[in-house]
């Protein structure tokens, strides 16, 4: 389903959050053209809530629509999740849906009040970043990508 969402600056925090859905961790073997992607989460100030990882192949719908995306627990004020991804060029957005009710919750500007962010650590002006930006090479069989929300 090709939903186009309305531009706004966060509408891929939105994406996010919408399309999380639970998928498992992978186990450590690895097929050649194969990487184990961590997803490194750090920055929460608490433990509550979940946190929403979608991670993104191509800036062909960026902000609409990820290839993957799941929901973590967090612990000890950081969350960590992995998966066994083809070799390619890839981007990362993480919510800390803290009081877990699968929104991005906003003040009355429409800034968000939950934090996020995205891999090297990338920010857009008004609105997301590019997907360009964003980007991470995966080109090894292990992968670690580091995502700080703030």
């Amino acid at each position: 389903m090709n939903t186009r969402l309305p531009w706004h600056p966060l509408v891929v925090l939105a994406a996010v959050l919408a399309a999380a859905s639970s998928l498992s961790a992978t186990g450590a073997r690895v097929a050649e053209g194969e990487a184990l992607v961590s997803v490194h989460v750090t920055g929460l100030e608490r433990d509550e809530g979940s946190v929403r990882i979608a991670v993104f192949d191509g800036p062909e719908g960026f902000t609409e629509e990820p290839h993957l995306a799941v929901v973590v627990s967090p612990t000890d004020l950081s969350a960590e999740w992995t998966v066994r991804l083809p070799y390619g060029v890839y981007a990362v957005a993480v919510v800390h849906d803290a009081d877990d009710n699968g929104r991005l919750n906003t003040n009355l500007l429409g800034m968000p009040r939950e934090r996020y962010g995205f891999s090297n650590d990338a920010r857009g002006t008004f609105g997301p970043p590019s997907f360009e930006d964003a980007s991470v090479v995966v080109a090894e069989p292990s992968v670690r990508i580091p995502v700080n929300v703030r």
